[in-house]
């Protein structure tokens, strides 16, 4: 033990300060480099100065406090708060997206971005977002999201970071070449040289209007399809894609519905008779595209109809728009044009409609505003049905044109939220007396 000789505390030998006062017991020569006494003027080894001796460790001061640790403490359970609110966004986005509630998830997304517009979690989020939740394989905004995920991962395996990505991705590679494949399945055919090839064992072609040829040309579709005569009555298969190619001259009703894979149809040039409900709960039938040769249907933006553009024959249930208006051409909405979509919130209604057929709007869940024509005369039963959000119609006309309009009320409840939504009628100027009245602001329905 040695006492202290600036406040005469005992301390252990060993040590080289005080730990009552911070004085320093030895000090190091500045020229000979010996520990000598910290009160020394001059090195007993050396005798060189030592007023400007060089401490062996850092003198600490003797009052100061050297660290503020209520500051740190208080700093780093801010950090800890942003980080937890953070996370919650993330995680509210997630449910968001679970819920197919894609508005609300794309807000959060995008306000998480400013915040960090390096997290990976933020692309990986947007690659869901434009996926549909891993459900759709395709489109630029799922590429752009990510290849920004892997730039700032550095990963080009995003598995390691979302599992569930890894099986996606998968999915993803097959179909992107399976669609590929399909694609030029038709030049192919045209172009090769004519190969042998087995009719498929089971074949479901009965009647010989379809040539051997013809299979031979694509033995998928047909081991796949029910085909009586040149109609295809009903086809199995569970692709993403399907081509009806041109020997086909009818499709039956319910031709593909309820195929739960499809999302794209390829229809052929002599496809002249589509029966009805062709193409019903394919939920993930994104786009149609029909032969520009054919006489009897076209595709616009997608979607299915009639040659002239008289009747809307289907809006695939795939597409993710909240709005649509239905083209100026339209003169009749066909049965099931609508049925079950998951997304549409609002429809426009053009004045050249006169019919809008059964069942045409039944279960659009989340529909919750319609702008209906004045040329409106018929709405058939259940067109509107099982439609839980429609809470307001925006009609053309005036209330006495209103009353003309024949609304089926065949089944119960059939068309009841159409019936029972708050009504307003149009004008281009602002009414003087009392009225449910609405004008355009920008192309959008306004209450005056």
């Amino acid at each position: 033990m040695k006492i202290c000789p600036n406040c005469g505390e005992q301390v252990n030998d060993q040590f080289k300060f005080c730990p009552y006062c911070a004085s320093a017991f030895a000090s190091v020569c500045p020229t000979c480099g010996q520990e000598v006494n910290a009160k020394f003027k001059f090195c007993p080894f050396c005798a060189s100065s030592m007023e400007k001796p060089v401490s062996s460790q850092p003198v600490m001061p003797q009052n100061d406090n050297l660290f503020d640790f209520s500051a740190m403490e208080a700093s780093f359970d801010e950090q800890l708060k942003a980080q937890a609110e953070y996370d919650k966004k993330l995680a509210l986005a997630k449910s968001y997206l679970i819920r197919k509630r894609y508005d609300e998830a794309r807000a959060i997304y995008d306000g998480l971005l400013e915040e960090n517009p390096t997290d990976v979690n933020v692309y990986l989020g947007y690659a869901r977002l434009a996926s549909q939740n891993y459900t759709v394989f395709e489109g630029a905004e799922i590429d752009e999201a990510i290849a920004a995920a892997k730039e700032f991962s550095g990963l080009d395996n995003l598995g390691e970071l979302d599992p569930q990505f890894a099986s996606y991705e998968e999915k993803r590679k097959a179909f992107l070449e399976e669609r590929k494949a399909v694609r030029t399945v038709k030049e192919k055919a045209k172009t090769e040289e004519t190969k042998t090839v087995e009719e498929p064992k089971n074949s479901v072609v009965e009647n010989k209007s379809i040539s051997v040829e013809a299979v031979k040309s694509n033995p998928k579709f047909y081991a796949m399809a029910t085909v009586e005569g040149t109609t295809l009555k009903k086809f199995k298969g569970r692709g993403k894609c399907i081509i009806i190619p041109d020997e086909i001259t009818a499709m039956d009703e319910a031709a593909i519905a309820y195929n739960r894979t499809v999302v794209e149809v390829f229809i052929g040039k002599n496809v002249a008779s589509i029966g009805k409900f062709p193409f019903a709960n394919c939920y993930f039938l994104e786009n149609i595209e029909v032969d520009k040769e054919n006489k009897n249907y076209q595709s616009i933006d997608g979607n299915l109809y009639t040659k002239d553009g008289k009747t809307l024959i289907k809006y695939t249930m795939g597409k993710t728009a909240v709005a649509f208006k239905i083209p100026d051409s339209v003169t009749n909405v066909n049965a099931d044009a609508f049925f079950g979509n998951e997304f549409l919130t609002s429809v426009e209604i053009g004045d050249n409609v006169t019919n809008i057929e059964h069942g045409a709007f039944t279960s659009c869940r989340k529909l919750r505003s319609v702008v209906l024509g004045k040329g409106v005369t018929n709405v058939e039963n259940l067109a509107f049905y099982y439609c839980d959000s429609l809470t307001t119609v925006y009609y053309k006309g005036s209330a006495s044109d209103w009353n003309k309009i024949a609304i089926s009320t065949y089944t119960p409840g059939a068309n009841e939220k159409l019936i029972n939504a708050k009504r307003y009628y149009y004008s281009n100027l602002k009414p003087t007396g009392s009225g449910n009245y609405w004008h355009y602001v920008n192309g959008v329905p306004t209450v005056w």
